[in-house]
């Protein structure tokens, strides 16, 4: 069973968000997006290529072997456009955080420019991600 998430970096006119299906606790894509996409350049990054199937350490494999869904890197990103060929899966734009879209996620994520931030879905509340922090996983 998925642990969905949503992955959002502020922008000047909102948020940039995109869906992951997999490993969304705190323990799991909290700890990648601490560890790995801790600066607005990294998090931009990350967002740019739209929604993950699941969260890595890395976002680009290595051009001289083959990555895709079927037969992903170790420690790569697996993103839907990229290594699946969906349509429609960039970011999406929203106003504000409570706009998110709903892909029935069990945690939002939110890079603000600084630092990650985290809640449970539905909720309103958001909460400094830190290593420390505590999740059902």
């Amino acid at each position: 069973m998925a642990t969905r998430s949503t992955i959002s970096i502020k922008t000047k006119t909102g948020f940039k968000t995109i869906y992951c299906h997999w490993d969304g606790y705190p323990s799991n894509n909290g700890r990648l997006l601490l560890d790995y996409y801790n600066s607005p350049e990294k998090a931009n990054e990350l967002i740019l290529l739209g929604d993950l199937s699941s969260l890595r350490e890395k976002i680009h494999p290595d051009p001289n072997q083959r990555h895709d869904f079927e037969h992903p890197q170790p420690d790569v990103c697996i993103y839907y456009g990229r290594d699946r060929g969906e349509k429609d899966t960039e970011p999406q734009q929203v106003s504000r955080a409570e706009k998110f879209p709903d892909r029935w996620q069990d945690y939002d994520y939110m890079y603000d420019g600084e630092q990650w931030k985290y809640r449970e879905a539905g909720k309103t509340r958001w909460s400094k991600l830190t290593l420390k922090v505590t999740s059902k996983a």
